[in-house]
């Protein structure tokens, strides 16, 4: 399992996205350990059809928010769809933590500031 880290855009970018986009109210350091159905957009009483539509339109807020507002660009060959469909996969996951849908961004963007693996 990836690591909740401070030091790790990923982590940050994911907290403080979810954070404003109004999902959550919990301090970083809490956080990581938050599971997807503590999020405000899921609901328990909503169908499995509405949820995916909730978790889809959640994925594009988040997508919109990291390259648009905050500087990320896609890892080389992952395409916009596929990014944006591996968020909606653990968003739907009730039990997977911020931790692993961090670690789905971090897969899928490079995050302004992160240094390119490639040279």
């Amino acid at each position: 399992m990836a690591e909740w880290s401070p030091n790790n855009r990923a982590c940050k970018t994911t907290w403080f996205t979810l954070f404003v986009l109004n999902q959550h109210q919990e301090a970083f350091p809490d956080a990581g350990e938050l599971k997807m159905k503590d999020l405000t957009f899921y609901s328990r009483t909503a169908d499995a059809d509405l949820r995916k539509t909730m978790a889809r339109d959640l994925a594009i807020a988040m997508d919109n928010n990291f390259r648009l507002i905050r500087g990320a660009d896609f890892e080389k060959s992952v395409q916009p769809g596929g990014a944006i469909q591996d968020m909606v996969d653990v968003l739907l996951d009730e039990d997977k933590t911020m931790t692993e849908l961090a670690a789905v961004n971090d897969a899928n963007y490079r995050f302004l500031g992160e240094k390119s693996d490639e040279i």
